[in-house]
């Protein structure tokens, strides 16, 4: 594996940088629990050392990074400007429980004014809470949606964790994340890395058509699995989502051009008077090739009856 390879000095990259979306993910069993050394890679997953799951461990993960590594001022600047877009305010608070008779230790993490959480050395995180906040009122971090904190460990990480030259892997982003956040999330995060001029490789696997759309056409390469393992420029960015499920995912839409086109010419048949000839059972017999099983409150389920009728019956 590649972290083998930068151990040993013959790999091309800094680091290997291992983000996931969902909670279970299908990384090496070797990252999650700690076999391999932390100078060659982070995991800002789930799952910990006990194969356990934990909500709050990316985060602890990040923090450690945090403090050991002084950010800069752009750095800063760019995850205030990020917790802007999901209505958080720019600042985080660091909450160390009491342990064994010690006072409760809270510090804070303010973007705005850069101002970093201020811990002895000797104090633990691993036991760390957050609290994020909107206009003031304090929010802890479980009490954010599923999609907000996967918004929110997407810009830590790559505002703070990612060194130069980091080959980062991203285990479906899309996870939890409202459409409209697919749709940009990428894209923000590749105005990141050129902000702070990183130099990255970034490999997503993902099933989300949003995602696939949203990365430019000279920045990504394409590689599909199981059909085939070889990288190639394709031309998806911007393209609606059903186009990008029938072209990449083999998923044909109800409202995929094909399929509109299809029942127009059903339509135009029927309605020129042709609706026994050869030419429509043609056409009808394409528009089945779909598999179309629409509910009845779906707009299209009259006109798709209808044709259909017309191809048993003739009227």
């Amino acid at each position: 594996m590649e972290i083998d390879r930068l151990k040993e000095g013959k790999s091309p990259y800094s680091k290997v940088v291992c983000l996931s979306g969902p909670v279970v993910d299908k990384y090496s069993q070797r990252i999650y629990r700690q076999t391999i050394d932390f100078q060659h890679f982070t995991y800002l997953g789930y799952r910990r050392n006990n194969n356990l799951f934990s909500e709050t461990a990316p985060f602890r993960e990040i923090l450690s990074i945090l403090l050991k590594n002084e950010p800069g001022p752009d750095q800063m600047k760019l995850m205030a400007s990020a917790l802007k877009t999901i209505r958080l305010d720019p600042v985080i608070n660091v909450v160390l429980p009491e342990d064994k008779g010690r006072r409760t230790r809270t510090g804070h993490l303010d973007f705005h004014q850069g101002v970093l959480p201020r811990f002895s050395p000797a104090m633990s995180i691993a036991r760390a809470r957050f609290e994020c906040a909107r206009a003031g009122e304090k929010i802890p971090l479980q009490a954010l949606s599923g999609g907000e904190r996967a918004y929110l460990l997407l810009m830590l990480a790559f505002c703070f964790c990612l060194p130069v030259n980091a080959l980062v892997l991203l285990d479906e982003p899309e996870t939890s994340l409202h459409p409209e956040w697919q749709l940009t999330a990428m894209s923000q995060l590749l105005q990141l890395a050129d902000k702070l001029r990183l130099g990255l490789t970034i490999v997503i696997a993902t099933h989300s058509p949003l995602v696939v759309a949203s990365v430019p056409n000279e920045a990504s390469l394409v590689c599909e699995f199981p059909a085939g393992n070889r990288w190639a420029n394709k031309e998806l960015f911007g393209h609606t989502a059903d186009t990008v499920l029938a072209e990449q995912f083999g998923v044909i839409s109800p409202r995929s051009p094909e399929v509109l086109q299809a029942l127009q010419d059903c339509l135009t048949l029927i309605s020129s008077g042709n609706g026994n000839s050869t030419e429509f059972h043609q056409a009808i017999a394409y528009l089945d090739s779909f598999n179309l099983n629409l509910a009845e409150s779906d707009p299209l389920y009259r006109t798709l009856a209808t044709i259909r009728r017309f191809g048993r019956n003739g009227k």
